[in-house]
């Protein structure tokens, strides 16, 4: 955490197992169980639910996800598929959540997550599924990535019966490799901001997954407000009149405080007032708490666990860490970039240096052509 009291951490980095925030709290023995693909995926929806030691076990997390359709979790874990036949690049087309790298001779890399196999049928393609080419339609594409998936996402996805002859053939003309590019290589972050640093954030949704902290879900009455780098260093400067700074604190304190009460008065108020309507207990809890949470300030916090491809990490930074920026989200990328360096994709970052900002507000990140 920086001096502005927000937060960037490392959840993944294409590593043998995922770093739980301590922000989080802490899991019971029956959560995050299973494979690292899958602890990430469960991870991405505990933040959304705060329920790290409360709710479900892993196993029924998993069913649960999927009975209700929320596929996002799963657009965290990625990972990517030698495909060693002569393919036609179109066979995959119209499919969200591919990255395809056509290597020629040596074949396809597939790059793609779980809800790209889940949701496989249900989008269009532009090959028929009685045009085969090679042998090979697209929907059966869709179950060579099925096959490798299933081991990598037992939970998630539904191990096929296939028979001894049919995985033979599957090992045979495809393989799970390791990321070597900027979009094959993906690293998951934990942050914490104000909810108006997230707005800035959802914005980026190519090549990213993004999972955040459920205000209609999660109790929100005490939870705490993150005050803009400008107020902070306001609040705090020594050349500042201590009336000045004593009004702006008074007018934050008469924002935040009658803003919690409302808060939890119209929940208090209207949750059973919703059950006399006949909504059960958990609808009427969702349902107030989504009414009251427009009385909530946007400097209220939040936590995300967004993912991207180290391509799209670094092109964010470009956005986000630059001195134009606003000095909250370029505090979190600032904070971002120091823990992407010390990941196991570090060097993909090293062009980058940090600088003190023009405005005084924290630091900045300089682009590699900055930097001479």
């Amino acid at each position: 955490m920086n001096s502005y009291g927000v937060v960037s951490k490392i959840v993944w980095d294409g590593g043998p197992d995922i770093k739980i925030p301590s922000e989080m709290g802490t899991p019971r023995g029956d959560q995050l169980q299973g494979t690292v693909r899958e602890r990430l995926s469960e991870l991405a929806g505990r933040v959304c639910y705060d329920s790290c030691g409360t709710g479900r076990n892993s196993l029924d997390y998993h069913v649960h996800i999927k009975q209700v359709g929320h596929f996002s979790v799963y657009e965290h874990a990625h990972m990517t598929v030698l495909i060693r036949i002569p393919l036609v690049a179109e066979i995959f087309l119209n499919r969200p959540g591919l990255w395809i790298e056509n290597r020629f001779e040596e074949g396809f890399r597939v790059t793609f997550n779980p809800r790209t196999v889940l949701e496989w049928d249900g989008w269009s393609d532009v090959i028929g599924v009685d045009d085969f080419v090679d042998d090979i339609s697209s929907y059966k594409i869709g179950d060579v990535l099925a096959y490798h998936a299933e081991k990598a996402y037992p939970q998630v996805v539904t191990p096929r019966k296939r028979s001894a002859e049919m995985m033979a053939g599957y090992d045979a003309i495809s393989a799970v490799v390791e990321p070597e590019t900027g979009e094959e290589k993906w690293v998951s972050l934990f942050m914490v901001g104000s909810r108006g640093f997230s707005h800035e954030l959802v914005r980026h949704g190519d090549r990213t997954a993004i999972s955040q902290r459920s205000t209609r879900f999660v109790q929100e009455s005490e939870s705490p407000w993150i005050h803009h780098p400008l107020v902070q260093e306001f609040l705090k400067s020594p050349d500042v009149k201590p009336e000045d700074q004593k009004r702006v604190q008074n007018a934050i304190d008469g924002v935040i405080n009658p803003a919690r009460e409302t808060y939890g008065m119209i929940v208090e108020v209207l949750q059973p007032w919703l059950t006399t309507k006949g909504a059960d207990k958990l609808t009427a809890r969702k349902q107030a708490r989504g009414a009251a949470r427009g009385y909530l300030g946007n400097a209220l916090a939040t936590e995300v666990v967004f993912s991207a491809s180290v391509a799209q990490w670094k092109r964010m930074m470009t956005m986000r860490a630059c001195a134009p920026a606003d000095a909250e989200i370029r505090a979190v990328f600032v904070d971002a970039l120091e823990v992407l360096l010390e990941s196991r994709y570090g060097k993909d970052f090293t062009g980058f240096k940090l600088a003190p900002s023009p405005d005084g507000l924290g630091k900045v990140a300089l682009m590699p052509e900055q930097n001479g």
